[in-house]
Protein backbone atom coordinates (compact mmCIF):
# COMPACT_ATOMS: atom_id res chain seq x y z
CA UNK A 1 0.00 0.00 0.00
CA UNK A 2 3.00 2.40 0.84
CA UNK A 3 4.55 1.50 -2.70
CA UNK A 4 0.95 2.33 -4.10
CA UNK A 5 0.53 5.65 -2.56
CA UNK A 6 1.92 7.93 -5.58
CA UNK A 7 -0.17 6.48 -7.89
CA UNK A 8 -3.43 8.47 -5.88
CA UNK A 9 -4.77 11.45 -7.20
CA UNK A 10 -3.69 14.74 -5.64
CA UNK A 11 -0.05 15.80 -4.57
CA UNK A 12 2.16 12.71 -4.34
CA UNK A 13 3.92 14.19 -1.39
CA UNK A 14 1.08 14.92 0.94
CA UNK A 15 -0.39 11.27 0.09
CA UNK A 16 2.85 9.74 1.29
CA UNK A 17 2.79 11.97 4.72
CA UNK A 18 -0.38 11.13 5.15
CA UNK A 19 -0.06 7.42 4.13
CA UNK A 20 2.88 7.26 7.07
CA UNK A 21 1.58 9.30 9.70
CA UNK A 22 -1.86 7.43 9.95
CA UNK A 23 0.21 4.50 11.41
CA UNK A 24 0.66 6.36 14.54
CA UNK A 25 -2.66 6.16 15.54
CA UNK A 26 -3.20 2.65 14.11
CA UNK A 27 -0.66 1.04 16.17
CA UNK A 28 -1.50 3.31 19.32
CA UNK A 29 -5.36 2.12 18.86
CA UNK A 30 -4.38 -1.39 18.56
CA UNK A 31 -2.74 -1.13 21.95
CA UNK A 32 -6.46 -0.28 23.78
CA UNK A 33 -8.34 -2.05 21.18
CA UNK A 34 -6.95 -6.09 22.22
CA UNK A 35 -6.65 -5.27 25.79
CA UNK A 36 -10.65 -3.99 26.09
CA UNK A 37 -11.92 -6.46 23.07
CA UNK A 38 -9.08 -9.13 23.05
CA UNK A 39 -7.55 -10.54 19.82
CA UNK A 40 -9.81 -12.47 17.79
CA UNK A 41 -12.33 -10.06 16.65
CA UNK A 42 -10.31 -6.78 16.75
CA UNK A 43 -8.15 -8.88 13.74
CA UNK A 44 -11.39 -9.61 11.88
CA UNK A 45 -13.01 -6.41 12.09
CA UNK A 46 -9.54 -4.23 10.89
CA UNK A 47 -9.18 -6.71 8.24
CA UNK A 48 -12.48 -6.63 7.00
CA UNK A 49 -12.45 -2.37 7.86
CA UNK A 50 -9.23 -2.32 5.34
CA UNK A 51 -10.62 -4.79 2.47
CA UNK A 52 -13.58 -2.87 2.08
CA UNK A 53 -11.88 0.52 2.38
CA UNK A 54 -9.70 -0.21 -0.47
CA UNK A 55 -12.08 -1.59 -2.77
CA UNK A 56 -14.57 0.88 -2.35
CA UNK A 57 -11.20 3.50 -3.12
CA UNK A 58 -10.46 2.18 -6.42
CA UNK A 59 -13.84 2.64 -7.77
CA UNK A 60 -14.62 6.49 -6.72
CA UNK A 61 -13.78 8.74 -9.85
CA UNK A 62 -11.59 11.36 -9.20
CA UNK A 63 -14.54 14.13 -9.36
CA UNK A 64 -18.39 13.58 -10.22
CA UNK A 65 -20.19 14.37 -13.34
CA UNK A 66 -20.72 18.27 -12.36
CA UNK A 67 -17.03 18.66 -11.59
CA UNK A 68 -17.14 17.91 -7.78
CA UNK A 69 -13.30 16.90 -6.69
CA UNK A 70 -13.15 13.38 -5.18
CA UNK A 71 -9.96 12.89 -4.41
CA UNK A 72 -10.39 13.96 -0.79
CA UNK A 73 -12.63 11.03 -0.51
CA UNK A 74 -10.14 9.00 -2.57
CA UNK A 75 -7.31 9.48 -0.04
CA UNK A 76 -9.47 9.07 2.87
CA UNK A 77 -10.63 5.56 2.21
CA UNK A 78 -7.13 4.44 0.93
CA UNK A 79 -5.89 5.81 4.73
CA UNK A 80 -9.03 3.89 5.95
CA UNK A 81 -7.40 1.06 4.33
CA UNK A 82 -3.95 1.62 5.46
CA UNK A 83 -5.11 2.43 9.56
CA UNK A 84 -6.92 -0.63 9.77
CA UNK A 85 -4.38 -3.07 7.90
CA UNK A 86 -1.52 -1.36 10.32
CA UNK A 87 -3.76 -2.26 13.18
CA UNK A 88 -3.93 -5.70 12.66
CA UNK A 89 -0.29 -6.08 11.78
CA UNK A 90 0.25 -4.66 15.26
CA UNK A 91 -2.31 -7.59 16.78
CA UNK A 92 -0.71 -10.15 14.59
CA UNK A 93 2.79 -10.34 16.00
CA UNK A 94 0.75 -10.44 20.13
CA UNK A 95 -1.54 -12.64 18.62
CA UNK A 96 0.51 -15.22 17.08
CA UNK A 97 3.01 -16.32 19.45
CA UNK A 98 -0.59 -16.48 21.92
CA UNK A 99 -1.63 -19.13 19.69
CA UNK A 100 1.02 -21.62 19.36
CA UNK A 101 2.38 -23.96 22.07
CA UNK A 102 5.50 -23.72 24.35
CA UNK A 103 7.11 -26.10 22.38
CA UNK A 104 6.98 -25.16 18.65
CA UNK A 105 6.61 -21.23 19.39
CA UNK A 106 9.46 -20.07 18.44
CA UNK A 107 9.56 -22.53 14.97
CA UNK A 108 6.05 -21.68 13.92
CA UNK A 109 6.88 -17.90 14.53
CA UNK A 110 10.20 -18.75 12.27
CA UNK A 111 7.81 -19.74 9.42
CA UNK A 112 4.84 -17.18 10.17
CA UNK A 113 7.80 -14.81 9.34
CA UNK A 114 9.16 -16.56 6.35
CA UNK A 115 5.70 -16.31 4.66
CA UNK A 116 5.42 -12.94 5.60
CA UNK A 117 8.48 -12.31 4.36
CA UNK A 118 7.42 -13.92 1.10
CA UNK A 119 4.66 -11.62 0.68
CA UNK A 120 7.11 -8.47 1.26
CA UNK A 121 8.96 -9.64 -2.22
CA UNK A 122 5.69 -10.23 -4.28
CA UNK A 123 4.55 -6.65 -3.22
CA UNK A 124 5.90 -5.05 -5.14
CA UNK A 125 5.43 -6.80 -8.16
CA UNK A 126 1.29 -6.33 -7.96
CA UNK A 127 2.59 -2.54 -8.62
CA UNK A 128 2.87 -3.41 -12.10
CA UNK A 129 -1.16 -4.31 -11.91
CA UNK A 130 -1.53 -1.02 -12.55
CA UNK A 131 -0.62 -1.16 -16.10
CA UNK A 132 -3.62 -3.63 -16.59
CA UNK A 133 -6.11 -1.52 -14.74
CA UNK A 134 -5.93 0.90 -12.11
CA UNK A 135 -8.34 -0.44 -10.11
CA UNK A 136 -6.59 -4.32 -10.22
CA UNK A 137 -4.29 -3.62 -7.27
CA UNK A 138 -6.23 -2.03 -5.02
CA UNK A 139 -8.89 -4.82 -5.65
CA UNK A 140 -6.20 -7.49 -4.92
CA UNK A 141 -5.40 -6.28 -2.16
CA UNK A 142 -8.73 -5.61 -0.56
CA UNK A 143 -10.35 -9.53 -1.22
CA UNK A 144 -6.76 -10.69 0.53
CA UNK A 145 -7.63 -8.54 3.58
CA UNK A 146 -11.04 -9.67 3.40
CA UNK A 147 -9.85 -13.66 3.02
CA UNK A 148 -7.36 -12.59 6.00
CA UNK A 149 -10.23 -11.60 8.09
CA UNK A 150 -12.87 -14.67 7.38
CA UNK A 151 -9.71 -17.13 7.83
CA UNK A 152 -9.37 -15.59 11.75
CA UNK A 153 -12.49 -16.66 11.90
CA UNK A 154 -11.38 -20.51 12.68
CA UNK A 155 -8.88 -18.92 15.18
CA UNK A 156 -9.56 -19.72 19.05
CA UNK A 157 -9.42 -16.25 21.48
CA UNK A 158 -6.24 -15.81 23.37
CA UNK A 159 -7.15 -13.22 25.49
CA UNK A 160 -6.83 -13.72 29.42
CA UNK A 161 -5.92 -17.39 29.21
CA UNK A 162 -2.57 -18.72 29.89
CA UNK A 163 0.14 -19.69 27.24
CA UNK A 164 -0.32 -23.08 25.79
CA UNK A 165 2.12 -25.64 26.56
CA UNK A 166 1.63 -28.63 24.07
CA UNK A 167 0.10 -28.93 21.40
CA UNK A 168 -2.47 -31.45 23.15
CA UNK A 169 -3.73 -28.24 25.27
CA UNK A 170 -4.70 -26.23 21.48
CA UNK A 171 -6.14 -29.34 20.83
CA UNK A 172 -8.22 -28.87 23.52
CA UNK A 173 -8.77 -25.18 22.65
CA UNK A 174 -10.86 -25.93 19.81
CA UNK A 175 -12.80 -28.91 21.22
CA UNK A 176 -13.57 -27.18 24.29
CA UNK A 177 -13.72 -30.30 26.29
CA UNK A 178 -12.82 -34.08 26.69
CA UNK A 179 -15.43 -36.27 28.39
CA UNK A 180 -14.51 -39.14 29.51
CA UNK A 181 -16.64 -42.95 30.16
CA UNK A 182 -18.51 -42.09 33.63
CA UNK A 183 -19.65 -38.48 31.95
CA UNK A 184 -17.53 -35.89 33.68
CA UNK A 185 -15.90 -33.42 31.60
CA UNK A 186 -12.00 -33.35 31.41
CA UNK A 187 -9.44 -30.66 30.41
CA UNK A 188 -12.34 -28.43 29.70
CA UNK A 189 -9.93 -25.15 28.80
CA UNK A 190 -11.71 -22.23 30.09
CA UNK A 191 -9.89 -18.48 30.27
CA UNK A 192 -7.89 -18.25 33.54
CA UNK A 193 -10.63 -15.61 35.44
CA UNK A 194 -13.20 -17.88 34.68
CA UNK A 195 -11.68 -20.82 37.60
CA UNK A 196 -13.48 -19.30 41.11
CA UNK A 197 -12.59 -16.16 40.33
CA UNK A 198 -8.89 -16.04 40.25
CA UNK A 199 -6.30 -16.78 37.71
CA UNK A 200 -4.91 -20.15 37.89
CA UNK A 201 -1.22 -22.08 36.76
CA UNK A 202 -2.56 -24.90 34.92
CA UNK A 203 -5.04 -25.11 31.80
CA UNK A 204 -6.34 -28.36 33.13
CA UNK A 205 -9.76 -29.07 35.56
CA UNK A 206 -12.06 -31.10 35.51
CA UNK A 207 -15.39 -30.33 36.20
CA UNK A 208 -18.18 -32.72 36.80
CA UNK A 209 -21.34 -33.29 34.85
CA UNK A 210 -24.20 -32.40 36.63
CA UNK A 211 -26.22 -35.50 35.58
CA UNK A 212 -23.48 -37.94 37.47
CA UNK A 213 -24.38 -35.88 40.45
CA UNK A 214 -26.46 -38.27 42.99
Amino acid sequence: MTLNTEALAGNRHLNLFISGIVEIPAYIFSYFIINKCGRRWPLIGLHMIAGVALIVSQFVPSQTANGTSLIPLQVTLTNIGKFGITSTYAIVYIYAPELFPTTVRSQSIGVAALCGRIGSLLAPFTYSLNNIEPWLTGLVFGLVSILGGLLALTLPETNRRPLPQTIDEIDLWYSGKKETKNGNVKNAIVPAEEVDGKYVESLEITRLNPETIS
